[in-house]
């Protein structure tokens, strides 16, 4: 008998499907953990860029241990700098100019080494003790030149010095991490004059290939163990004190540090978001273990009764699953490399700029290398475990008797599949009752990340009977289109293979709903920024303009509604109103003209006013030129209604002036005026949160000059409807270039163009839909690997049924319909399952993103709000199922040429080939 560890190599097309398949869960996780690692490269540039030194040292007279320091291992080049404090005095003009700065003491070889520290900018370094050089900014105070004369005190011992400005130096590493570590010194001159100097500075640089972001564990040791013995330079330290006289500062492993809090940050929170991929790599994974065990199945039994050890047998199946994973985990990890490479490009969700590759750069780190490895081999090898666990327990326990059968007929009266979704469903509503603030707290945010994983996982469960249950009306759906002998077949198949069909749909299911889930958001948050803005501004683009220069607010008004990009304008004047003579309660009065207001502004849902519910109510303030629009929360808080009597009170020093308003209309919310600076929306203030639309009074523009002429304080406002978003911004650019800046406030204009880019170019954004972008890619991977196992498998055991076929006299399309018509059902199925679950997987990571735009300051009626890609969503759709299918229809072409004696025979030849006969 020949070994089954020697027989790896045969069935080599079952083989590298195994392989193909593993490949595919590798490159899927290793892709995404490639581009996160490859994105932090930016934040490694700007951590590490700390100037030309490693760290520095200090500690009294350091500089004669100078030798000492250069021949430390890991010590690449040094150079000391020897200080002291001084006074410089220079006399010009008959006054006496006086600053008290630090004077060092450089040598040729520090210069040399570190040329870029002192940078001279006019004349030389000190050439004898009669020479000083100053930094710039000294020299200025002291009003000298080259050539004037520096007088320098040195107070202990007090000692003088007449000098001679030979230099003029700048710091030129002071745009660094840590700028403060170059600016040791302002004035430098020969050592003889520093002699009793009591504080030594060392520069400390490390090789520059020991500092990689490739493995910053080991850049941060070499850093670590040069610090330690600079500090071991100090006799006592670890001796006779556990604390040293030197103070090392380590400004790179400062930066490293802070570059590896950053990168597990970025790994956990997009790895998380990333969770569907990992579950797509798991289930396809054992999928895979699961088709390699089966094909073995009878082999092993047959072993087994001839008295081969089941310990055995299952060493040998983990040997080959072992070797299958390692040729698949190098060629894998090549592909996730590239995958990973390939997102870099992404300027989106699912846009490309393939031009950034030729300037892009890769980064595989150490961990990714590991990591790779450890899933590449790992994965398969703990789903091999679990599976035979689970197989050596169904078969252990079936002869038991009848008490376990009772016991298992308890158990499946139960439905664990059923009380997981019904939990998970109350978490999920009873967590939401809060509302959108939710996932303000991380672990809220944690388990509803995790409930929908959750409830998925029941939902596959409980599959598996409904495909049973429903496969009757699935086969009459489908007989008027594959003929009635295919799809009864064909979905009798199904039904019999449901435990690897089910699990097949099931990954359909999570990768469709999951791209789903992620093209939604990725137009929903911009439409939302958008949306949210123009309701905050009053319109597209909004001006404040300069209160104590009203006649320029006509002339500025008719330039705005020139321009060819506006189509609407309108002007407005807002002010705080007392609502008690008592103060303390205020509104914000703003006096509009309804008419124009309602063809510029937009409701909190993005209507255009004229066509919204408060249409109506502007109608009614343009009727009654004493109206007054007034907010909900107002009314309630003043226990006010429709008709009812608003007065509002005017203080002016002692006086109070009184004005009176009939409320026409009580709404919800109002467009608001929210004031920005050079079109970006900033928050009102730290721990202050605003209400978006409330405490609001719209009055008629028509009758409230009398307040616009004597209100204290006042805001001038244009709103403006553009074209297109974007044009807002060019309108106000465009005024702001003929002179408008003289009539805006201070700089004070808002466009919702620029707020909706600001969110899109953040990096945060872009690295989300980028990990959507590499999570579609692992989607459609994972769905053409386990449609693979699934049609190669159900191929494999309807071998004898399709040549049966085809002997009654039924033709090769007959047969392939019978196979497609398997696939069709299955997909309908998913395509059901899709539109159960991607509902609950949408809203959920909506109400999570809820706060994206809102922030802390701001909280908006409606903090999300919806933008369908249907067309986006359309093409995804149409990837996965044309993939699924051609997936189906070339494995079917392929294996499907079988007599019907090889059918029949099929099995016991096999056997005899395994067995070497």
């Amino acid at each position: 008998m020949v070994p089954l560890s020697l027989k790896i190599l045969q069935k080599s097309r079952s083989q590298i499907v195994t392989v193909f398949c593993f490949m595919l869960c590798s490159a899927s996780i290793v892709g995404l953990m490639v581009y996160l690692d490859t994105e932090s490269l930016s934040e490694w540039d700007e951590h590490t860029d700390v100037g030309p030194a490693s760290m520095t040292a200090q500690a009294e007279y350091l500089q004669h241990k100078l030798d000492e320091i250069r021949e430390m291992e890991g010590v690449a080049k040094a150079g000391s700098v020897a200080t002291v404090r001084a006074r410089l005095t220079t006399l010009y003009k008959s006054l006496l100019w006086e600053v008290e700065t630090t004077t060092a003491y450089i040598d040729d070889l520090f210069i040399e080494n570190y040329p870029t520290v002192f940078r001279i900018i006019e004349g030389r370094m000190p050439a004898n003790r009669s020479e000083i050089a100053l930094e710039q900014s000294v020299a200025s105070a002291l009003k000298s030149t080259l050539g004037f004369d520096v007088n320098m005190t040195v107070m202990l011992p007090r000692t003088d010095y007449q000098l001679t400005l030979v230099g003029i130096f700048e710091l030129g590493a002071v745009d660094n991490h840590n700028p403060n570590q170059y600016s040791l010194a302002k004035a430098i001159v020969l050592e003889q004059l520093i002699t009793f100097a009591k504080t030594g500075y060392v520069y400390v640089s490390v090789p520059e290939n020991v500092v990689t972001p490739f493995n910053p564990r080991t850049s941060l040791s070499v850093l670590t163990q040069v610090e330690e013995s600079i500090r071991s330079l100090d006799e006592d330290y670890g001796v006779t004190r556990d604390w040293s006289l030197i103070t090392v500062i380590g400004m790179l492993k400062e930066g490293i540090n802070e570059y590896q809090t950053y990168l597990q940050e970025l790994r956990l929170v997009n790895v998380y978001r990333a969770g569907s991929s990992l579950v797509l790599a798991v289930v396809t994974s054992l999928l895979v273990v699961r088709k390699h065990v089966t094909e073995r199945k009878k082999e092993i039994n047959r072993l087994h009764a001839r008295g081969v050890p089941q310990s055995y047998l299952n060493r040998i199946l983990n040997f080959e699953l072992l070797a299958l994973s390692l040729a698949a985990a190098g060629i894998g990890f090549l592909l996730g490399t590239l995958l990973g490479w390939m997102a870099t490009s992404s300027t989106g969700f699912l846009t490309f700029d393939f031009s950034l590759l030729l300037n892009s750069r890769v980064l595989v780190t150490l961990d990714c290398l590991i990591f790779g490895i450890v899933i590449g081999t790992g994965l398969p090898m703990i789903t091999a475990a679990a599976y035979l666990s689970h197989y050596r327990t169904r078969v252990d326990t079936e002869p038991q008797g009848a008490q376990l059968g009772k016991y298992s007929r308890i158990t499946g009266i139960l439905r664990w599949d059923l009380v997981l979704i019904v939990i998970g469903l109350l978490v999920f509503s009873s967590l939401h009752l809060g509302g959108f603030a939710s996932g303000d707290d991380f672990v809220v945010s944690l388990i509803l990340e995790s409930l929908p994983l959750v409830i998925f996982i029941g939902l596959a469960n409980l599959s598996i009977g409904i495909v049973r249950k429903g496969s009757p009306w699935l086969a009459k759906m489908f007989s008027p289109l594959m003929g009635r002998v295919s799809a009864s077949v064909g979905i009798r198949r199904m039904v019999k293979e449901s435990a690897s069909a089910v699990p097949a749909a099931m990954v359909l299911v999570l990768a469709l709903s999951s791209s789903w889930n992620s093209a939604l958001v990725s137009t929903t948050l911009p439409y939302t920024a958008t949306v949210n803005t123009r309701f905050a501004i009053g319109g597209d683009v909004s001006f404040h303009l300069d209160s104590s220069s009203p006649d320029s607010w006509q002339p500025f008004l008719s330039n705005v509604t020139s321009h060819p990009y506006c189509t609407n304008a309108t002007f407005a004047a807002a002010t705080r109103l007392d609502l008690s003579t008592e103060g303390g309660n205020t509104a914000d009065f703003v006096a509009v003209n309804p008419e124009q207001l309602s063809y510029v502004a937009y409701d909190e849902h993005g209507i255009h006013l004229e066509e919204s519910d408060l249409r109506i109510a502007l109608n009614e303030l343009a009727s009654n030129p004493l109206g007054a629009i007034v907010t909900e929360d107002i009314a309630s808080d003043m226990e006010i209604g429709e008709d009812d009597l608003l007065r509002a009170f005017l203080k002016s020093g002692n006086e109070i002036e009184v004005f009176e308003f009939v409320i026409v209309a009580v709404v919800d919310y109002l467009p608001d005026r929210l004031v920005s600076k050079d079109g970006k929306l900033v928050y009102t203030g730290l721990g202050y949160s605003y209400v978006v639309g409330q405490q609001k009074v719209f009055i008629n523009i028509g009758s409230a000059s009398e307040i616009i002429q004597k209100a204290e304080t006042l805001d001038p406002i244009i709103f403006a409807r553009v074209d297109e978003s974007e044009a807002g911004a060019q309108l106000a650019y465009d005024l702001i270039a003929h002179g408008a800046s003289q009539v805006i406030d201070e700089g004070k204009w808002s466009s919702a163009h620029i707020e909706t880019t600001i969110l899109t170019q953040s990096p945060q954004y872009l690295v989300q839909r980028r990990v959507d972008t590499v999570t579609v890619m692992v989607g459609l991977l994972a769905s053409i690997a386990v449609f693979l196992l699934y049609s190669m498998e159900s191929l494999q055991k309807a071998r004898r049924e399709m040549a049966i076929l085809e002997a009654m006299g039924s033709t090769r399309g007959d047969v392939t319909k019978t196979q497609v018509s398997e696939t069709v059902a299955l997909t309908f199925f998913s395509l059901l399952m899709v539109m159960m679950f991607s509902p609950l997987m949408i809203s959920n990571e909506l109400l999570l993103f809820a706060d994206t735009h809102s922030g802390s300051w701001y909280k908006y009626p409606v903090p999300i709000q919806i933008s369908i890609p249907i067309a986006l969503m359309g093409i995804i759709l149409a990837l996965f199922i044309t993939t699924v299918f051609l997936v189906n229809v070339i494995v079917t072409l392929v294996g499907a040429n079988i007599e019907l004696n090889q059918a029949l025979d099929a099995s016991w030849a096999h056997s005899l080939e395994r067995e070497g006969v």
